[in-house]
Protein backbone atom coordinates (compact mmCIF):
# COMPACT_ATOMS: atom_id res chain seq x y z
CA UNK A 1 0.00 0.00 0.00
CA UNK A 2 1.09 3.60 -0.74
CA UNK A 3 1.11 5.71 2.39
CA UNK A 4 1.91 9.13 3.06
CA UNK A 5 3.58 9.18 6.20
CA UNK A 6 2.95 12.08 8.93
CA UNK A 7 5.76 10.71 11.44
CA UNK A 8 8.65 8.70 11.47
CA UNK A 9 8.72 4.95 12.20
CA UNK A 10 11.71 5.89 15.02
CA UNK A 11 9.43 8.36 16.37
CA UNK A 12 6.27 5.72 16.00
CA UNK A 13 8.90 3.32 18.21
CA UNK A 14 9.65 5.62 20.64
CA UNK A 15 6.34 6.47 21.75
CA UNK A 16 5.47 2.38 21.80
CA UNK A 17 7.95 2.16 24.34
CA UNK A 18 7.07 4.84 25.93
CA UNK A 19 3.84 4.16 26.50
CA UNK A 20 3.66 0.18 26.79
CA UNK A 21 7.05 0.03 29.24
CA UNK A 22 7.56 1.63 32.32
CA UNK A 23 11.51 1.48 31.75
CA UNK A 24 13.64 0.49 28.97
CA UNK A 25 15.27 -2.34 29.76
CA UNK A 26 17.44 -4.76 27.55
CA UNK A 27 16.28 -6.88 26.26
CA UNK A 28 12.86 -5.40 25.19
CA UNK A 29 10.10 -7.02 26.01
CA UNK A 30 8.58 -7.25 23.06
CA UNK A 31 5.94 -10.10 23.63
CA UNK A 32 5.23 -7.38 27.45
CA UNK A 33 4.59 -4.77 24.17
CA UNK A 34 2.52 -6.74 21.89
CA UNK A 35 0.31 -7.61 24.75
CA UNK A 36 -0.27 -4.70 25.88
CA UNK A 37 -1.48 -3.60 22.89
CA UNK A 38 -3.94 -6.05 22.38
CA UNK A 39 -2.46 -7.53 19.75
CA UNK A 40 -2.86 -11.71 19.23
CA UNK A 41 0.34 -13.57 18.27
CA UNK A 42 -0.23 -16.56 16.11
CA UNK A 43 1.85 -19.07 15.10
CA UNK A 44 1.01 -21.20 11.76
CA UNK A 45 2.87 -24.14 11.01
CA UNK A 46 3.65 -23.31 7.39
CA UNK A 47 3.75 -19.45 5.94
CA UNK A 48 6.17 -20.61 3.27
CA UNK A 49 8.63 -18.08 2.51
CA UNK A 50 7.07 -15.36 4.54
CA UNK A 51 8.61 -14.33 8.05
CA UNK A 52 5.79 -12.85 9.12
CA UNK A 53 1.86 -11.43 8.53
CA UNK A 54 0.31 -8.27 10.36
CA UNK A 55 -3.40 -7.85 10.32
CA UNK A 56 -4.00 -4.41 11.57
CA UNK A 57 -7.17 -2.45 11.88
CA UNK A 58 -7.89 -1.85 8.20
CA UNK A 59 -9.91 -4.55 8.30
CA UNK A 60 -12.75 -6.39 10.67
CA UNK A 61 -10.49 -8.53 12.48
CA UNK A 62 -8.69 -8.06 15.43
CA UNK A 63 -5.46 -6.71 15.30
CA UNK A 64 -3.20 -9.98 15.22
CA UNK A 65 0.79 -11.09 14.00
CA UNK A 66 0.82 -14.58 12.32
CA UNK A 67 4.51 -15.65 12.92
CA UNK A 68 5.73 -19.61 11.12
CA UNK A 69 5.86 -22.10 13.99
CA UNK A 70 9.40 -22.93 13.95
CA UNK A 71 10.16 -18.99 15.72
CA UNK A 72 8.25 -20.62 18.92
CA UNK A 73 9.70 -23.92 18.82
CA UNK A 74 13.58 -23.43 18.47
CA UNK A 75 15.01 -21.58 21.83
CA UNK A 76 18.00 -20.99 18.86
CA UNK A 77 15.28 -18.43 16.89
CA UNK A 78 14.20 -16.48 19.43
CA UNK A 79 16.28 -13.64 18.14
CA UNK A 80 14.98 -13.84 14.75
CA UNK A 81 11.24 -13.97 16.10
CA UNK A 82 11.64 -11.11 18.62
CA UNK A 83 13.01 -8.75 15.57
CA UNK A 84 10.31 -10.46 12.94
CA UNK A 85 7.46 -9.94 15.96
CA UNK A 86 8.85 -6.28 16.09
CA UNK A 87 8.72 -5.79 12.26
CA UNK A 88 5.41 -6.62 12.10
CA UNK A 89 4.11 -4.46 14.86
CA UNK A 90 5.99 -1.78 13.22
CA UNK A 91 3.39 -2.85 10.08
CA UNK A 92 0.05 -2.73 12.48
CA UNK A 93 1.44 0.71 14.29
CA UNK A 94 2.97 2.55 11.09
CA UNK A 95 -0.79 1.77 9.18
CA UNK A 96 -2.51 3.19 11.93
CA UNK A 97 0.01 6.46 11.90
CA UNK A 98 -0.37 6.52 8.12
CA UNK A 99 -2.74 8.13 5.83
CA UNK A 100 -4.53 8.07 2.23
CA UNK A 101 -4.16 4.39 2.09
CA UNK A 102 -3.91 2.69 -1.92
CA UNK A 103 -2.70 -0.35 -3.05
CA UNK A 104 1.22 -0.13 -3.68
CA UNK A 105 1.44 -0.19 -7.54
CA UNK A 106 5.14 -1.31 -7.53
CA UNK A 107 8.09 -3.14 -5.75
CA UNK A 108 9.80 -0.29 -4.98
CA UNK A 109 6.88 0.84 -2.82
CA UNK A 110 7.26 -2.44 -1.28
CA UNK A 111 10.53 -2.47 -0.58
CA UNK A 112 10.03 0.63 1.11
CA UNK A 113 7.39 -0.74 3.43
CA UNK A 114 9.03 -3.29 4.54
CA UNK A 115 12.11 -0.81 5.56
CA UNK A 116 9.84 1.36 7.66
CA UNK A 117 8.84 -1.87 9.04
CA UNK A 118 12.70 -2.49 9.61
CA UNK A 119 13.33 1.38 11.09
CA UNK A 120 10.26 0.52 13.30
CA UNK A 121 11.57 -2.69 14.82
CA UNK A 122 15.07 -1.58 15.20
CA UNK A 123 14.24 1.54 17.11
CA UNK A 124 11.87 -0.47 19.41
CA UNK A 125 14.59 -3.70 19.96
CA UNK A 126 17.59 -1.61 19.86
CA UNK A 127 16.79 2.41 20.38
CA UNK A 128 19.94 4.05 19.57
CA UNK A 129 20.34 5.34 23.26
CA UNK A 130 20.68 2.20 24.20
CA UNK A 131 23.06 0.76 21.88
CA UNK A 132 25.37 3.88 22.43
CA UNK A 133 25.23 2.90 26.31
CA UNK A 134 25.25 -0.48 26.06
CA UNK A 135 28.45 0.38 23.54
CA UNK A 136 30.02 1.93 26.11
CA UNK A 137 29.07 -0.48 28.92
CA UNK A 138 30.63 -3.28 26.72
CA UNK A 139 34.13 -1.22 26.13
CA UNK A 140 34.43 -0.41 29.82
CA UNK A 141 34.01 -4.34 30.58
CA UNK A 142 36.66 -4.62 28.20
CA UNK A 143 39.51 -2.44 29.05
CA UNK A 144 38.53 -3.75 32.43
CA UNK A 145 39.66 -7.10 32.05
CA UNK A 146 43.25 -6.10 29.99
CA UNK A 147 41.91 -5.46 26.17
CA UNK A 148 43.59 -2.06 25.97
CA UNK A 149 43.65 -2.16 21.85
CA UNK A 150 39.81 -3.06 20.94
CA UNK A 151 39.32 -0.47 18.34
CA UNK A 152 42.09 -1.74 16.04
CA UNK A 153 41.41 -5.12 16.39
CA UNK A 154 38.48 -5.85 13.59
CA UNK A 155 37.82 -9.44 15.29
CA UNK A 156 37.25 -7.80 18.59
CA UNK A 157 34.41 -5.31 16.88
CA UNK A 158 32.73 -8.44 15.35
CA UNK A 159 32.55 -9.58 18.97
CA UNK A 160 31.36 -6.69 20.73
CA UNK A 161 28.90 -6.47 17.64
CA UNK A 162 28.15 -10.42 18.93
CA UNK A 163 27.69 -9.72 22.40
CA UNK A 164 25.67 -6.96 21.82
CA UNK A 165 23.41 -8.85 19.66
CA UNK A 166 22.73 -11.77 22.39
CA UNK A 167 22.36 -8.69 25.46
CA UNK A 168 19.68 -7.02 22.92
CA UNK A 169 18.12 -10.36 21.84
CA UNK A 170 18.25 -9.66 18.19
CA UNK A 171 20.07 -11.03 15.18
CA UNK A 172 23.26 -10.62 14.56
CA UNK A 173 22.90 -9.03 11.38
CA UNK A 174 19.75 -6.61 13.23
CA UNK A 175 22.88 -5.64 15.89
CA UNK A 176 25.39 -5.14 12.27
CA UNK A 177 22.84 -2.65 10.76
CA UNK A 178 22.32 -0.70 13.83
CA UNK A 179 25.95 -0.05 14.87
CA UNK A 180 26.53 0.90 11.09
CA UNK A 181 23.76 3.15 11.61
CA UNK A 182 25.19 4.42 15.06
CA UNK A 183 28.39 5.32 13.48
CA UNK A 184 27.25 6.87 10.54
CA UNK A 185 25.13 9.38 12.77
CA UNK A 186 28.03 9.84 14.38
CA UNK A 187 29.74 10.87 11.46
CA UNK A 188 27.02 13.10 10.13
CA UNK A 189 26.88 14.97 13.39
CA UNK A 190 29.72 17.12 15.13
CA UNK A 191 30.88 14.88 18.07
CA UNK A 192 32.83 15.46 21.12
CA UNK A 193 36.13 13.14 20.60
CA UNK A 194 36.18 9.67 22.77
CA UNK A 195 32.35 8.59 22.43
CA UNK A 196 32.67 6.36 19.10
CA UNK A 197 32.08 2.94 18.96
Amino acid sequence: MTRKATRKPEEIAQDTLKNCLPSVTIPVDIHGIVNKLNIQIVFVEDLGSIQGVALGRLTDSPRAIFLPEELNQDEELAARMNFTLAHELGHILMSESFHDMQPSSSEDEEDAEEELANRFAAELLMPISSVKKEWNRLVCELLAVGICDIERCPHSRCNKIRVLARRFGVPLRAMQRRVRDYRQQLHDQPQAKGNQP
